[in-house]
């Protein structure tokens, strides 16, 4: 499908939204004023441009944090796989919040048939949805939320971060910077090898929609959003791909993106939610086997939505703080 073959009012509503994203995210901008939505009327960005040596200050008092994780898995293909489960509920600011709660839910994964071993290959073999977090900065620690499934199943997996500004200094201009996730999905669908060659051959799976997004809003009005889409409706088949993948608006690839939020009125809260989410919804109860060096495997479908989580929200000044470090998401002054 083309722009042109859309009927006249949608191509009209989707060059308007086009235009409204190309205005929101320049091509090669590192900061992007989204002061309209805060504000209700825009300002002129502040020089100088934010760059790497451009001095910079802390929200420090004027900012409290609060954040949630949330979960939630089911061996059917659901939208809304309940009962739900929260890290913390309900959320409570405070003056930092150096790490993000960790919450899972396993399911049994069912039994292969007498005499054989279920094989994951790389993705691993698992029903579960969590959030996985470890706060230190340093290299090795685990910061991911994701859904895994096995012949089928579904889950969600949901993490909101809020920083709650109130300005001590009038006019003074605020800035968010934050890392984007790194989408992280593996699939393997139930393969085996053809008898005497090595040529491997799979199974498609029945029906399948997996998503990871990431929405930042500034007191509820959306004001950044990345998120992408691997699909595989009943009948799908296309040569060479498993899945039909959509993505909108900027990659989710762990860049680091500005946004100018103007400059704000003293004593005036302002809010600004980060939510990173993740779903995934499988219908493949069709596995292979394979008999190999004396073993006999069972392979299923088996996927992994997921998305890697920033590293602190704001400094703690404990013994792993770093002069050179910044955390993946900070509200600054200039």
């Amino acid at each position: 499908m083309t722009l042109l073959s859309l009927p006249p009012l949608r191509r009209l509503r989707f060059a308007a939204l086009a235009a409204l994203m190309a205005a929101l995210l320049p091509a090669h901008a590192d900061v992007i004023n989204v002061s309209s939505f805060v504000l209700g009327a825009g300002r002129p960005q502040v020089a100088p441009i934010v760059g790497a040596t451009t001095p910079t200050f802390p929200c420090g008092t004027a900012c409290q944090y609060a954040g949630v994780s949330n979960i939630g898995a089911d061996a059917g293909y659901l939208m809304a796989p309940e009962p739900y489960t929260a890290s913390t509920w309900p959320p409570v600011y405070a003056a930092g919040l150096p790490s993000v709660g960790s919450v899972s839910e396993t399911l049994t994964v069912p039994a292969p048939p007498a005499g054989m071993v279920a094989d994951g290959g790389s993705v691993g073999v698992a029903r579960q949805a969590s959030v996985q977090y470890d706060w230190s900065p340093v290299p090795g620690g685990t910061r991911v939320l994701g859904v895994q499934t096995w012949k089928g199943g579904s889950g969600i997996a949901t993490v909101c971060i809020t920083i709650r500004v109130t300005p001590t200094a009038d006019k003074k201009a605020h800035f968010l910077e934050f890392v984007v996730p790194r989408s992280l999905r593996q699939q393997l669908e139930a393969w085996n090898l053809l008898p005497g060659t090595n040529q491997p051959t799979s199974l498609p799976t029945t029906q399948m929609q997996a998503r990871s997004a990431v929405d930042v809003y500034a007191d509820g009005m959306p004001v950044w959003s990345g998120e992408s889409a691997s699909l595989a409706p009943p009948g799908w088949s296309s040569l060479g791909a498993d899945s039909l993948v959509l993505d909108w608006g900027p990659a989710l690839d762990e860049s680091r993106v500005t946004l100018f939020l103007g400059a704000l009125p003293v004593g005036v809260p302002r809010t600004i939610s980060l939510i990173f989410r993740t779903d995934l919804r499988v219908i493949a109860g069709t596995c292979l086997t394979a008999n190999t060096w004396g073993a006999t495997y069972q392979r299923c479908d088996t996927r992994r939505e997921a998305l890697s989580l920033p590293s602190l929200l704001s400094s703690n000044g404990g013994p792993l703080q770093f002069v050179s470090y910044r955390p993946d998401v900070r509200i600054f002054t200039l």
